[in-house]
């Protein structure tokens, strides 16, 4: 049995709400969901949603695609840099050979310069002595200048073979 209270205050809850509240619940669909939708609005959707998966596979297609090079890009980018350093490295060891074969020029060019230095004096000194022996000579061969200021048939030979040497030339 149900107080009398609690009926009272049932009903006028009952009687103060609107009536779509108080109405009990139609039995049947609901007035959304009343007819399916039609044959063309879901071959519509149908054709969204294919047409939505094919672009996501193509996309893939093209990431993997795009993956790959990006790969072989990289892949091409460290070998020319492998080989950029070891150019690089051959530089650096080729001027490094340049500056050593200069500096052995520059030494073989003092020598020679002390070379021709200590052979124009010996000339000198020999024309000097001996005035009829040809400086010619002394220049175009393996002539001892020492040697020809003391023999006399030395000097000799060795004013013949200049004298031939600068006819040839």
């Amino acid at each position: 049995m149900i107080p009398p209270l609690l009926l009272l205050a049932w009903t006028q809850v009952a009687l103060a709400a609107p009536p779509e509240v108080a109405a009990p619940p139609a039995k049947g669909p609901v007035p959304a969901m009343e007819s399916a939708p039609p044959a063309q609005e879901l071959q519509g959707i149908e054709a969204q949603i294919q047409a939505t998966e094919d672009r996501r596979k193509r996309n893939q297609k093209r990431r993997r695609r795009l993956r790959r090079r990006l790969a072989e890009v990289e892949k091409a980018l460290a070998a020319r840099r492998a080989e950029a350093a070891r150019l690089q490295r051959q530089t650096e060891e080729l001027e490094a050979e340049v500056a050593r074969l200069e500096q052995r020029q520059a030494e073989a060019a003092a020598r020679v310069a002390q070379g021709r230095r200590v052979l124009a004096t010996r000339l000198r000194l020999l024309a000097e002595a001996e005035p009829e022996i040809p400086a010619a000579a002394l220049l175009f061969g393996d002539a001892d200048p020492w040697a020809a200021l003391h023999d006399e048939r030395y000097r000799e030979a060795l004013a013949a073979a200049a004298g031939a040497r600068i006819a040839r030339l």
